[in-house]
């Protein structure tokens, strides 16, 4: 997408992001989180290799994010949805997200040349029998306990190109991501914990002796979605699926179940020599030798290509350098609202 684009988009007034059912307690226990996610290291590990051959930080052990020690995950993931899930049952009343009436599939869209794009299949929402009972956990991050569902605030960022992310933050990856995301990702991996979602590990690759050798995601599934509000007040909800055209195969992008990866949790490449040696001279090691959440660092949120930082990843690996495997997925554009449009990415537990 033309850089020009994302300037226009960005030089456009924001509108105040939806509140959701704010609860203290619930709001207490997602930053707690947060901040274990951030302090959770217990050793420095070595550097090592990512996907595309780039030296990186090793990922150190941590409580939350799964790198080691899964029955940390599990001790600390379980009591926190059971006390959110309370403090829920003690603040009745709360209200659904705002334009649940009316949840319609989105609109034939017609391109430049006047044709319209094939139309989707009829979208069946898997929850929509259930209550809508929103708790704000952080800024433009939502939960719905009871539904399973993790609510961010979002915007449409390109419409036209090659794709490698599905969501990033700010000043990141917009140029290849469908939606750029007004939160942290620590904060997103704090609000899946709070489904009783245990984090595994992002994906890899490496080339050996000519061959593509794969280590796929793992951790629970999740279902990807918009939602947003037409001009005519009609909820429109769509697997993000929907959005993602594969040019080397016709008919629909096929559904999907991600995977909650959870990025990992990193120090900064140092050596013991060259730390001492700046200590020494009065200064501090650049980035400091606290380990830090990687995905907070790339803005790699919801992921399409194999980085190895995603909190959400797609399940299948695909490397990130066009060499070793060619660009096959881009943007739809007849489907996709105008850039700038506003509207929610939601993550649905699927199991």
């Amino acid at each position: 997408m033309p850089f020009s684009d994302l300037e226009r988009r960005r030089a456009e007034p924001r509108r105040p992001r939806r509140g959701g059912c704010s609860r203290a307690r619930v709001g207490a226990l997602a930053g707690a989180i947060a901040l274990a996610i951030l302090h959770g290291c217990t050793r420095a590990g070595d550097g090592g290799e990512s996907g595309s051959g780039e030296k990186t930080a090793e990922p150190v052990a941590s409580p939350l994010t799964g790198t080691e020690g899964s029955d940390a995950n599990a001790s600390e993931a379980a009591p926190a949805a059971r006390a959110a899930e309370t403090a829920e049952r003690e603040a009745p009343g709360s209200q659904g997200s705002p334009g649940s009436a009316g949840v319609a599939d989105a609109p034939e869209r017609a391109d430049e040349s006047g044709d319209v794009a094939a139309v989707a299949p009829a979208y069946v929402d898997p929850v929509a029998h259930l209550p809508e009972r929103w708790i704000e956990t952080a800024p433009g991050v939502r939960v719905d306990l009871g539904r399973r569902i993790v609510s961010l605030d979002a915007e449409v960022c390109i419409d036209l190109g090659w794709l490698e992310q599905i969501a990033c933050t700010p000043g990141t990856r917009e140029h290849e991501s469908l939606v750029v995301l007004s939160v942290r990702p620590r904060d997103v991996h704090a609000a899946l914990l709070l489904l009783g979602l245990e984090p595994g590990a992002p994906g890899a690759w490496r080339v050996e002796e000519g061959v593509l050798i794969e280590v796929p995601p793992r951790g629970p599934a999740l279902r990807v979605r918009t939602r947003r509000t037409s001009e005519e007040g009609v909820t429109i909800v769509e697997p993000i699926e929907r959005w993602i055209r594969d040019v080397n195969r016709a008919g629909e992008f096929p559904e999907t179940r991600w995977v909650f990866a959870g990025s990992v949790m990193v120090t900064p490449r140092r050596s013991p020599a060259a730390t001492a040696a700046d200590r020494e001279a009065g200064a501090e090691p650049p980035g400091g030798d606290a380990a830090f959440y990687l995905a907070d660092r790339t803005g790699s949120v919801v992921g399409l290509v194999t980085f190895g930082d995603e909190v959400v990843a797609f399940p299948s690996v695909i490397a990130d350098q066009e060499a070793v495997q060619p660009q096959e997925l881009e943007a739809f554009t007849e489907r996709l609202p105008p850039i700038g449009t506003r509207l929610t990415l939601e993550l649905l537990a699927a199991e």
